[in-house]
């Protein structure tokens, strides 16, 4: 009985003496900051060891985030399906680039269409009056929003 109180003691004692408090919740707390060795408000010190690899990932992750995605307008002249769509929209894209080699063009394929997209203006403005110039020649155009992050 004397050994179980006694333990009881060590490792109540041993609890307090080896125990830390946060004075932060971990919610307020900068979750990897731009440096490994990092120095908190509260006095503690936070050390992230991480392989190579998380480290590239993240500043991948942190690259590809860190500005707002660009946004780029197109005016669509062309959508189709099937084997007679994707040879229809390389026809109709062939066919833009000889009359108008200036203006960038291309096939995109959002499952099931193959589609013809030309122009990429920063304003609609812009893809507007393209597609003023092209709707004597192609009948079912209209403006797209293109997202590039």
């Amino acid at each position: 009985m004397k050994r179980v109180i006694i333990v009881s003691i060590f490792l109540f004692l041993n609890s307090l003496l080896f125990s830390q408090t946060v004075t932060k919740p971990i919610n307020e707390m900068e979750f990897f900051k731009d440096t490994i060795g990092y120095t908190a408000d509260y006095g503690g010190n936070i050390v992230v060891s991480a392989d190579m690899k998380l480290e590239k990932i993240i500043y991948n992750y942190k690259l590809a985030f860190k500005s707002e995605p660009e946004v780029f307008w197109k005016v669509q002249i062309y959508f189709g399906t099937g084997p007679s769509g994707r040879a229809d929209a390389h026809r109709i894209k062939n066919n833009f680039n000889n009359k108008y080699p200036e203006i960038p063009s291309e096939i995109v394929f959002e499952e099931p269409y193959f589609k013809v997209r030309v122009g990429k203006y920063k304003t609609k403005f812009e893809a507007e009056r393209l597609k003023a110039k092209l709707l004597e020649e192609y009948d079912k155009i209209f403006i797209v929003e293109d997202i590039k992050k």
